[in-house]
């Protein structure tokens, strides 16, 4: 059967039929997609551009279906479809009631009625982004594959999505630039690296931040946590289902173009980990990092640069009062956005995986891309809670 669905235009939603859509589809969904890239991971930046598509297509369906749960059937249709890896999340929605079971029989109706270009662009956009690579440098400076598996490059084309997009990307990442392995600069952030992120550091403080903003593979990822601590404060604002579902679809693009636009920069720079340069020079041969590095360069930080858009977009719409949950369950309350995604941008260093630098950019640039989503959404970008 093809699989064609999703309108071409851009469509809100201007009536729902039901005040507990958020609750009985909304929220399941989302459920559902990060209890899946647990156990069926996904690199963040890949998640997070599922996310955005499945949730426009929920939206799209609301507005031209008369189903029962239209958003939860297009939101799983999308996720089965562009994740070959997420075969039988479908079937799960139904054995677990988030779709009835009526509504398998008109799966091909609904996907029918929807126009199927746009899913077309997608697999192919996805196709060119997904492309492997085991190109490495042995030069001082560049990135080259770490322990503990030497595994090759994570999604080094992923900035192809962008030219499906249209993003601007020069002008969300002007001044962007990584310090020179031989400046000061350089050699003070590698310093502070080595001290606070080296695994024989036991400071139990480190420890936590690190371990607890980890997010790696096995958990929702980076954008996960955000997408986790959004769905449970939105029910809690005063805003309409109309604004909650756009304030959802403003907060799922940011994050997609957050990991297209950071990993752009990434392979860009292609700039080593601090284990590669502790080892490799001499600095310190011994010296391992309290965390697993990633397969991927370390300028700007994923973990930095997802934080600041969905801290940025969240602040813009007041929902600062959130609530973070790890692998093991601990929680971390924040009444301020930008304090939970600064944290999260300094856990990296307290990892040993990431320099100061790799931080700040990567916040700043998040940051570029929630007020660019924001301007699109004609909301105003409150830079004074993302002051860096």
């Amino acid at each position: 059967m093809r699989i064609i669905f999703c309108l071409m235009a851009l469509l809100t939603i201007n009536s729902l039929q039901a005040a507990e859509v958020f609750k009985t589809q909304v929220t399941p969904s989302f459920e559902l997609a990060l209890n899946w890239v647990k156990k069926s991971p996904l690199p963040p930046p890949h998640f997070a551009h599922l996310m955005a598509l499945a949730n426009e297509c929920g939206e799209r369906a609301l507005k031209i279906s008369s189903y029962e749960k239209p958003f939860a059937l297009a939101f799983l249709l999308t996720l089965e479809n562009l994740e070959p890896k997420w075969k039988g999340i479908l079937s799960e929605a139904l054995k677990s009631k988030i779709i009835p079971v009526e509504n398998a029989k008109h799966t091909a109706q609904l996907i029918n009625r929807i126009e199927h270009e746009w899913i077309i662009q997608k697999k192919q956009a996805l196709a060119m982004a997904l492309k492997a690579s085991t190109d490495s440098s042995s030069e001082d400076g560049q990135w080259r594959p770490t322990l503990p598996q030497y595994a090759p490059p994570v999604l080094p084309f992923w900035h192809e999505l962008l030219k499906f997009e249209g993003t601007d990307f020069d002008l969300l990442t002007r001044g962007l630039v990584p310090n020179h392995i031989l400046s000061p600069a350089y050699y003070a952030e590698l310093d502070e690296v080595w001290e606070l992120g080296n695994k024989e550091n036991h400071d139990p403080r480190l420890e936590n931040i690190a371990k607890f903003w980890a997010a790696g593979s096995g958990t929702v990822t980076p954008p996960g946590m955000w997408l986790e601590a959004a769905l449970k404060a939105l029910p809690f604002t005063t805003y309409s289902e109309d604004q909650k579902f756009s304030i959802l679809r403003g907060l799922t693009t940011a994050l997609s173009y957050a990991g297209m636009t950071c990993w752009k920069i990434k392979y860009k720079f292609n700039t080593w980990r601090p284990i590669s340069a502790m080892r490799e020079t001499g600095l310190d041969t011994n010296w391992t990092p309290r965390l697993a590095t990633p397969p991927f360069p370390s300028y700007v930080s994923g973990h930095s640069t997802f934080s600041a858009a969905a801290a940025t977009f969240l602040n813009a719409f007041g929902i600062n009062h959130l609530s973070f949950q790890d692998e093991k369950g601990e929680r971390k309350h924040f009444t301020k956005a930008w304090t939970a995604a600064k944290e999260a941008g300094k856990s990296r260093i307290y990892g040993g995986i990431h320099y100061e630098s790799d931080n700040k950019d990567g916040l700043e640039l998040g940051k570029r891309v929630a007020c660019k989503t924001l301007k699109l959404m004609n909301r105003s970008c409150l830079n004074n809670e993302g002051r860096l």
